[in-house]
Parts: C-alpha cells; structure tokens; sequence
C-alpha cells in the first residue's frame, strides 16, 4: 500500500533497464507501473506508461508484448468513456488471438476488455459471459492479480445492471471473489482496504443522499460530474439541469477542487472508478 514509494521503485527499475538495453525487463516493469497508476486513479501517467510499452512492442515487433499493451490501452479507453478510441486496439487483439497463441493467459485480458466493451453498450448477459471467461483463463494460468482485478472491474461495471438488494448481492460477491484472490497470496491490507471502501460506495451510491458521496460531492454535482463523463458541454448540462452555463461552470469548478484534478478525462475516470456514471 505503500504507493508512492512504490512508483519511485518501479520507474528507477524501468529507466536502469531502458539504459541497460532490455525493453523485455523494461516491458515488465512497466505492466506493473500500469496496474499500481490504475490502482492509484492516475489514467494519465497509465496512459503514457502504456503507450510506452506499446512503442517499445511495435519497435521490436513483439507481438506477445504488443497483445497486453493494447487490451491495456483499450480497457482505461473504455473506462473512460472514449468506446470509439478504444475499438482499433480491440480489434488488433482480436486479429493477434486468431493466430491461436495467447501467451499463457494473454487471452484473459482480451475477455476482459471485450467484458467491459459489451456492458459499456448494454449488452449485460454477453458481458457476464466474457467476465466469467477472462477470470477461468486467469485461474486456470495461476494469475491471482489479473483475476482479482476481473473481479473489481466487473462489480463496478456491471452495477449498473442491478438494482436494491440484488445490486448489494451482485458487489458483495464479485468483491469478495477478489478478497479471496488477493487473501490467496498474502496481500497487504491496504488492498483488501479497497475493497471494503468500494463496496461502500458501489451499494450507497445507488440509493442514499449527498452526505455519502466521496469526496464531499453533493448530489447536484454528481449530477453535473455524470453529464461531464457523458461528454455533454457546458450549455448541454445547463439546458437538461435547469441552470445558468455560469452555474454549471462553478459545479465544475468545485467537482474539480475536490477530486483535485483540472482534467475532464481524469473527471470522468473518477466518475466510472466510483460507480458515480455508466460508460455511455
């Protein structure tokens, strides 16, 4: 849980490796830099660390490193709301994977990706369905991390599809899915922390008022913040809430001062990281 120090540890390890020559230890590194910026709500560096990783695929021609960079890239485009961004890099992992090599469990994180793309467009039953694929590949390779992440991944995207009791089920079971991934090799406690903190904000953010909303958002500018994600503009959110663009501005002025970030793609990262908005 130690993140920062973390980050520091993984980036002098990436730089020693890129000086040293070996863009395979440097590709490794870097997969590891990409989960802790995800885990830590950084979509920006993620995205520049990724986009590294995949410089580095297509330089050398590493098909095997270029499948992981893209499911990458398309599951934080996804996630984000950016689906048509997304979609030229599914698409190369699908065409890599008809070739019938999946690199022991590379496939998995293809599931993933198209998991999330096909709940992002309502399709909830075909996603459950690629979900519970990616985690059998995951399990069946020994990959612990990948299957915890599934799990997390898949609570918070498919909550959307539930409602009352059986959302809290639908998260309790999913989130403890993963407790019992990471709980199976020994991880620290600020991971299953997470958990516990998402869990809270999936089940109360369906059904409870603003003074329970993170951050300190009041519900007008979950409001606004959920529009933002959905890449309406300014006038747009004015128009449907009611309000002056001028109010508007200042909703988002104050959405940005509490999640302490000047970026809408960080926004609306937050937004989908929260359970807060539905991918479009």
């Amino acid at each position: 849980g130690r993140w920062t120090e973390s980050e520091s540890y993984l980036k002098a390890r990436s730089e020693r490796h890129r000086e040293a020559g070996s863009n395979t230890l440097v590709f490794f590194v870097n997969r590891w830099l990409i989960r802790l910026y995800r885990t830590m709500g950084d979509i920006r560096s993620a995205q520049a660390t990724i986009e590294n990783s995949l410089h580095i695929a297509l330089a050398g021609g590493a098909v095997k490193f270029e499948l992981p960079c893209r499911a990458e890239e398309a599951l934080l485009l996804l996630e984000t709301g950016r689906l048509a961004e997304a979609q030229p890099h599914l698409d190369r992992c699908r065409e890599i994977l008809a070739a019938g090599e999946d690199w022991r469990g590379l496939a998995g994180r293809t599931a993933l990706v198209e998991a999330v793309n096909l709940a992002a467009n309502g399709n909830r039953f075909e996603a459950e369905e690629h979900f519970q694929q990616a985690v059998d590949i995951f399990r069946q390779y020994t990959l612990p991390w990948d299957q915890a992440e599934a799990y997390e991944i898949w609570s918070r995207i498919c909550a959307r599809f539930h409602r009352g009791r059986a959302r809290h089920a639908f998260i309790r079971e999913k989130l403890t899915a993963a407790r019992v991934a990471y709980e199976s090799i020994g991880a620290g406690q600020p991971w299953l922390h997470r958990l516990e903190a998402m869990e809270r904000r999936l089940t109360k953010n369906n059904d409870v008022g603003a003074t329970l909303l993170p951050d300190n958002l009041t519900q007008r500018e979950v409001e606004v913040l959920r529009l933002l994600a959905a890449g309406k503009s300014n006038q747009e959110m004015a128009q449907q809430l009611f309000l002056s663009v001028r109010t508007v501005e200042r909703h988002i002025t104050n959405i940005y001062g509490k999640i302490d970030t000047r970026n809408k793609a960080v926004a609306t990262a937050y937004a989908f990281r929260h359970g807060l908005a539905s991918p479009p």
